[in-house]
């Protein structure tokens, strides 16, 4: 896939780009690939060194030189445009007016915003990145090479700037502290506005076994797009991670005990059907690759209703009584024990007459166009279902314990869930009482956070 077609540069676009680990030749290859579409040219707004000089056109110092010298715009090589050079050699940034006239001039404008002297990570300091308001396209790169090492001044820029993420030089950099040094407080997120922000993960080729899926432990809220980069030989290559072709299997949770009801609630009419008809239907109408059922074990009424309304595979939880948590983790070990590469997991909790088809789709739609590890809806300040785990998370679904289910795991990091839009709100009441049917019916509403 191109980086064109990743970021979705359009003419017009003044794309930044941020962080660490190989900005300076991604800007390179990037623009040797746009400049077959668009006029471009590549500035900087903090201090660099030169880029590689056989890559592009001669170095102007402003428009009106490059005008003067009467080039072809449409040359394959790619003109850049600096000031003055400092006694160091280093490139200084053009003014503001001639950042403009570089907007005006070209149809795309590529910009170093932030330097890193070589490193593969880095956190802002207090005046980073010098990305102008103008520029609404932010590549925020950083190293994949950095992983299974520690954090050292041979990796990170600036190591002391790291210890307000509360991160030392003795950590491993696994994918959990790798986000948290991206987006602790202090970081380029607080730094930037309403800009579009896509994470490149560069240097893919550099890293020591790069966990491919882990990659979506780094998906933020904020992130218009997850990125891949690195090199197949000499070709540079670019993978924008999404869920697209990820199958989805759904696990609906039936195996409460009804304590509150006075008897199997599942059974209890709604609407003319059974409770557990309408969990059963919304699934289906979701079009799920595999539907289970999970029940308490000695429920030969609750199975025979289930499997009267359609394909569902019947799961029986013993441990029951041991909360949500068991169910989930039989639902989890009956998926992952099907299949070499098990499907993500939709949870659908049986008592939520009113989660449908649609709020259904509208969950898998964005988990499907996104790259990240969870999605579920959001209502009244709180996650509801149904919610979608994909398979990297399943280690750690599958530690939970007691009656609070999976609602820790999205309270932690709430930023690396993708909300879905819901097209109707009231789609989060369920039924613990034979009154709350009545209630419901009423508009009445008893928010289920996530189990």
């Amino acid at each position: 896939m191109s980086a064109g077609d990743i970021f979705k540069i359009r003419k017009g676009d003044m794309v930044s780009f941020i962080g660490a680990g190989g900005k300076t030749s991604l800007i390179t290859s990037i623009a040797l690939e746009l400049c077959r579409k668009f006029s471009l040219a590549v500035t900087t707004t903090t201090k660099v060194f030169p880029f590689d000089s056989n890559s592009f056109d001669n170095f102007f110092g402003t428009v009106n030189d490059y005008i003067s010298a009467d080039k072809n715009r449409n040359d394959v090589k790619i003109p850049a445009f600096f000031s003055l050079r400092d006694s160091e050699g280093k490139c200084l940034p053009p003014s503001t007016e001639e950042l403009a006239r570089l907007a005006e001039t070209f149809d795309v404008v590529l910009i170093e915003a932030d330097g890193a002297h070589g490193k593969s990570l880095k956190r802002p300091r207090v005046n980073e990145p010098a990305v102008p308001w103008f520029s609404k396209k932010v590549v925020w790169v950083t190293g994949a090479d950095v992983l299974g090492r520690k954090f050292s001044d041979e990796l990170v820029f600036k190591l002391e700037t790291f210890e307000s993420a509360d991160l030392r030089g003795e950590d491993e950099i696994d994918f959990c502290n790798l986000r948290r040094a991206l987006y602790a407080k202090g970081g380029y997120l607080d730094k930037l506005a309403d800009q579009e922000i896509y994470l490149m993960i560069n240097k893919v080729d550099s890293a020591l076994d790069f966990e491919r899926d882990s990659v979506r432990r780094l998906w933020h809220t904020r992130l218009s797009g997850l990125v891949l980069s690195g090199l197949d030989g000499r070709r540079r290559y670019f993978e924008e991670i999404t869920n697209q072709g990820i199958s989805v299997a759904t696990v609906i949770l039936a195996a409460g005990l009804s304590e509150r009801f006075g008897s199997q609630k599942l059974l209890a009419k709604y609407k003319g059907s059974p409770l557990i008809c309408h969990a059963v239907n919304a699934a289906l109408g979701g079009g799920p690759e595999k539907l289970f059922a999970v029940i308490p074990d000695n429920s030969p009424v609750l199975r025979e209703v289930i499997e009267s309304c359609g394909p569902v595979e019947i799961v029986e939880n013993p441990h029951a009584r041991l909360g949500i948590s068991s169910s989930i983790k039989a639902g989890l070990e009956r998926l992952t024990n099907s299949t070499e590469n098990p499907p993500a997991m939709m949870l659908l909790l049986a008592d939520m007459p009113n989660v449908d088809s649609d709020l259904v789709k509208e969950v898998l739609f964005a988990f499907r166009n996104s790259g990240t590890p969870i999605s579920a809806p959001f209502e009244d300040g709180r996650f509801g279902h149904p919610v979608i785990f994909h398979p990297v998370m399943f280690g750690e679904i599958s530690g939970i314990t007691g009656d609070t289910g999976c609602r820790e795991i999205l309270r932690r990091d709430p930023e690396m869930v993708k909300v879905a839009v819901l097209s109707q709100p009231g789609t989060q009441k369920d039924i613990d009482t034979p009154a709350d049917i009545k209630r419901i019916d009423l508009n009445g509403r008893i928010l289920q956070s996530i189990p």
